[in-house]
């Protein structure tokens, strides 16, 4: 009579394990993991290195630019400053003409004064009188240019007697080789006749003239005194 072997005495058969499949994350990255760090610190270092390149190369455009601008600049006040360097050659012995003369500069009254009295002296004038006001600011035409000078006048009102007219033409005449001047009106008054073989006045005369001045503004006067009294 056959008997039967028990199941569990049987041997099991044995189960080969398959082969992991290789993966890049954990096979092949650990490898060049190193060499995959460092490529990317020099990528980022080589991109900053371009863009620090590119904004100091535009900052230097930037200055390059600006200093194009400053010497364009530095060169027109040059040409300027030459330009009234040569004016200043060329008028500087007329406007000292002009200082001289009274007409530029502070009016000289007390000059008007001794010119009056010298004139009648040598043409051996009749006495004189005169009244000055005070100066007052012209106004000038838009296309007279005389810069940031005011044009000022003193207004003069003169009376004398005259023995002839021409006593009147020698008077002027003598203001002519002083001070400018613009003479308004004169009006001539006819004076009682005198006694034969007298020598009395025939006339009389009044004119009205006006002292011709070019100065500074007053308040820029007072400024540049008050900056240099500091």
């Amino acid at each position: 009579m056959a008997t039967n072997t028990p199941t569990a005495d049987r041997k099991k058969p044995e189960v080969k394990e398959l082969p992991r499949e290789r993966t890049f994350w954990k096979d092949d990255f650990p490898i060049v993991r190193q060499a995959v760090i460092v490529f990317v610190l020099c990528a980022l270092v080589g991109a900053g290195l371009i863009i620090s390149s590119q904004h100091l190369l535009e900052t230097q455009k930037q200055a390059v630019t600006v200093a194009h601008a400053l010497e364009n600049k530095t060169r027109e006040k040059l040409r300027i400053a030459q330009i009234e360097l040569s004016e200043i050659y060329e008028f500087q012995p007329k406007y000292n003409q002009l200082v001289d003369s009274g007409f530029v500069g502070a009016e000289r009254r007390l000059e008007w004064v001794e010119a009056i009295q010298s004139i009648q002296k040598k043409a051996k004038l009749q006495p004189i009188s005169y009244d000055i006001v005070e100066q007052q600011v012209f106004q000038v035409e838009p296309t007279t240019d005389i810069g940031t000078l005011e044009l000022r006048g003193s207004r003069m009102t003169v009376k004398m007697d005259l023995l002839h007219e021409v006593d009147l033409l020698r008077f002027f005449n003598g203001l002519r080789g002083g001070q400018i001047y613009d003479l308004q009106s004169c009006s001539l008054h006819r004076l009682p006749a005198p006694e034969p073989n007298v020598l009395l006045p025939l006339l009389n005369a009044e004119c009205t003239l006006y002292w011709i001045t070019v100065a500074r503004p007053v308040a820029e006067t007072s400024e540049n005194t008050s900056q240099a009294g500091k």
